[in-house]
């Protein structure tokens, strides 16, 4: 190079030839360089260059187990399809996208723990991000082409693969926030039959911190309540029903999850503008009492028989108009998904699977423990109570959960608990019935509420049943795995997103302290001197609009 000695330039070239010889040994650019050893994969990435996550380990784990009981459905339904004398072309492998990438390790997990894969797409638009993927695919000495990497927007790679030839057997978003522009171009992009995995990381907005942000996003009103992991479930999958619809396809839930930070589902896909008339009847608005709490579900559409077949109309209004707890007013959210969260054949599978390969999966105990509780959860009962709450509303002390189970067993209801919530009454007794075992419960534990609470209002009312609380509750004999197993490391979170660095706390003091000093003579000469030297050079109109588009 000019004005470069001889030394320099010699320097230049050997270190040039020993990053790309790094490079194609398995490495990609970045800061400090971490190692991983994930399932069968191993992963090179430099800290902070490109995102990974530890946490989200759990998340493959269990995305690795439900794409093994998906591959053996699809190869399954094929074997059935042509015994029946079908003409369906012979049963190939499973073709993958994974939309977002970032390092690749879920791709190359994919590609050397499921069965039947034959391809997958291992996308991201960061271009450090896509050299980590060469790197890692080089470092696993995988089969040429079975995992390829791609430089390209995920959303525009979609719909490039929107036609029958093109379309994935399995697509799977996995961003840093939320889905939701990606969601249009990934329900498009799933073959018939096919399973979307979606991920969605930005809680705070689903479970009703951002209630405007969440309804430009995912077209629904979050309320805030107890039971919101299970209401962002149904949030998400309300939005990817009306995606699906719009194209004449539907959505069958296999898996939703909720743990940690983040929620996943796991959604088949199929065309049936049969089908999609019927989503009327699995979408309802949420009522929330101000003062108690009580939920109440208002479906949006209503079936109507006639003759063989039916018909979708609107549904009349069945809510009261004020709470009959308390007499406060109500809080209209939603819509939601009202269906059930899980297929029971799916878990079945699913735990089969885990139970012979625990030993090939670090997280396989905790997702034993969480595939057990969601196969006791009731299919038909929307969202739920907890007792720690409905206690803290009444002033009383808190009694023994399985205590209020058994007395609403013994009344003749079903009560389950929610995969993510060890104080979750999910049952199909009226919420009347669930406020008189309380206000009983009150009886023996009295409690002295304010005349204007809501909890005055609630026990002023004499229970309509008769109830005999155990002294032991005898609960139900389960498989001895761990169900609600705690954090295993300290800042358990979503982390950093990639290139992103959090301030040191001196740093994040001085920036503070700068942003409170006053204004000066100096900065405002400062201003305008920079303002004079834009304006000094006037740009055309086309040459705005040209930049403006690019």
């Amino acid at each position: 190079t000019k004005g470069h000695t001889m030394e320099q330039q010699t320097a230049a070239a050997v270190a040039g030839e020993a990053a790309a010889a790094t490079t194609a040994a398995g490495e990609c650019s970045g800061g400090e360089w971490q190692t991983i050893t994930e399932g069968s994969a191993s992963m090179r990435c430099r800290k902070g260059a490109t995102f990974y996550n530890i946490v989200q380990e759990f998340n493959r784990d269990l995305s690795v187990t439900v794409l093994n009981v998906f591959s053996q459905l699809r190869r399954e339904e094929y074997d059935a399809a042509v015994k029946a004398g079908k003409k369906r072309p012979a049963f190939e492998g499973l073709h993958i996208m994974e939309a977002l990438s970032a390092t690749g390790l879920r791709s190359i997990r994919y590609a050397k723990e499921v069965k039947d894969v034959v391809q997958v797409i291992a996308n991201d638009l960061d271009a450090v991000a896509v050299d980590c993927i060469k790197a890692n695919i080089q470092l696993n000495q995988l089969p040429e082409g079975i995992v390829i990497p791609s430089h390209a927007d995920a959303s525009t790679l979609l719909y490039n693969c929107k036609d029958s030839i093109s379309k994935f057997d399995v697509v799977d978003l996995d961003p840093y926030g939320s889905p939701a522009l990606f969601i249009d171009a990934a329900v498009q992009a799933v073959a018939e039959g096919g399973l979307l995995c979606v991920t969605c990381t930005d809680m705070p907005v689903l479970c009703g911190n951002h209630p405007d942000t969440c309804f430009a996003k995912y077209g629904s009103m979050p309320l805030k309540t107890r039971c919101c992991h299970e209401m962002a479930l149904r949030i998400l999958l309300y939005t990817l029903t009306q995606s699906a619809a719009r194209y004449k396809r539907h959505v069958v839930p296999m898996l939703s999850l909720s743990a940690d930070f983040y929620i996943r589902v796991f959604v088949r896909v199929f065309t049936s503008a049969e089908k999609v008339n019927e989503t009327t009847s699995h979408v309802a608005h949420m009522l929330r009492c101000s003062g108690c709490e009580t939920m109440y579900l208002q479906p949006v559409g209503k079936a109507i028989s006639r003759g063989k077949s039916s018909k979708r109309c609107p549904a009349t209004f069945s809510c009261p108009a004020v709470c009959p707890h308390c007499n406060r007013s109500f809080m209209i959210g939603g819509p939601i998904y009202t269906g059930p969260l899980h297929n029971p054949d799916c878990l079945q599978r699913a735990q089969t699977f885990i139970e012979e390969n625990k030993e090939k999966l670090h997280t396989s105990k905790r997702i034993i423990g969480v595939l057990s509780v969601m196969s006791e959860e009731l299919a038909d009962v929307p969202l739920f109570h907890t007792v720690d709450c409905i206690c803290n509303i009444l002033h009383i002390s808190i009694p023994p959960r399985a205590c209020i189970q058994e007395v609403l067993e013994n009344l003749g209801y079903h009560v389950s608990l929610f995969h993510d919530n060890s104080q979750a009454l999910k049952t199909d007794a009226p919420s009347e019935v669930v406020w008189d075992v309380f206000r009983l419960w009150e009886k023996k534990n009295p409690s002295h509420p304010s005349a204007t609470s809501p909890a005055a209002a609630i026990l002023a009312k004499e229970p309509q049943i008769t109830v005999t609380f155990p002294d032991k509750p005898k609960g139900k004999k389960r498989k001895n795995v761990p169900r609600f197993l705690p954090n295993p490391q300290e800042h358990w979170g979503p982390g950093t997103r990639a290139g992103r660095k959090r301030p040191a706390p001196e740093e994040h003091a001085h920036a503070e302290t700068a942003e409170k000093r006053p204004r000066t003579e100096a900065d405002d000469a400062a201003t305008t001197e920079a303002a004079c030297v834009v304006l000094a050079e006037p740009v055309a109109a086309e040459e705005v609009s040209t930049t403006v588009k690019q």
